[in-house]
């Protein structure tokens, strides 16, 4: 989330959502140079069914996204 201040302009705070949108691609891509996930998110049968992503990954992903909340600054009203 980009946090939006008073003083910004439509420029400033799209600057800031860009630069957000680069740090999540490269993010991405290193994630998937990463190893392989431990198994499948569909279930290879006749019909796919959801299923829960390996804990380990998810732990990653949850820690990542509180990091990222932990940073971002918090506007004073």
């Amino acid at each position: 989330m980009v946090p939006i201040y008073h003083w910004d302009t439509f420029h400033s705070l799209a600057f800031r959502q860009y630069e957000m949108e680069i740090e999540l691609l490269a993010q991405s891509i290193a994630d998937f140079q990463g190893p392989p996930l431990d198994r499948p998110y569909l279930d290879p049968g006749s019909h796919p069914v959801l299923l829960r992503m390996p804990h380990g990954h998810e732990l990653r992903m949850l820690k990542r996204f509180q990091d990222r909340v932990d940073s971002v600054a918090i506007p004073s009203a």
